[in-house]
């Protein structure tokens, strides 16, 4: 073995004794594809300024709290979110022929247009897409165990 590589897996080894981890960057083993884009965003939100936490476990964190909250929100999809969407989509119809009858100001009624629109395709695609739904905040604590401990 030439001299550089001895000292390149002397340094690695020397690392590892100590128990610190040469792993720089997100983690993605044992992610779902699904979920990559997702990790990487919180990972990279985390490491702005962070010498407090470990990022790799906030990112995991946050892909496992959307993975519960989707679930449920999948599960209660029929029965809860869908004929909530319906009677918003019912009240926004109404209210945008109401505003067009009026005569409201065309950017208003652009806006409410739009915002219909974006509800009838959510309500179209249903649960088939996780990026899709709106993620509740994190519960308070939920990352404390990612804290670095020196």
């Amino acid at each position: 073995m030439n001299k550089n590589m001895m000292l390149a897996l002397l340094s690695v080894s020397l690392l590892s004794a100590c128990g610190e981890s040469t792993t720089t960057g997100p983690d993605l083993s044992g992610i779902d594809a699904r979920d990559h884009n997702f990790f990487n965003t919180a990972y990279n939100r985390c490491n702005i300024g962070n010498t407090t936490f470990d990022c790799n476990c906030v990112a995991r964190v946050n892909v496992e709290h959307r993975a519960e909250a989707y679930e449920k929100y999948a599960a209660d999809f029929d029965t809860v979110h869908k004929p909530k969407m319906e009677a918003d989509i019912e009240k926004m119809t109404a209210t945008l022929a109401e505003k067009t009858m009026n005569r409201s100001d065309e950017r208003v009624l652009e806006a409410l247009s739009e915002d219909l629109h974006r509800l009838k395709v959510k309500l179209e695609n249903g649960v088939d897409n996780i990026d899709d739904f709106e993620l509740p905040f994190l519960p308070a604590g939920a990352t404390d165990s990612c804290k670095i401990t020196n």
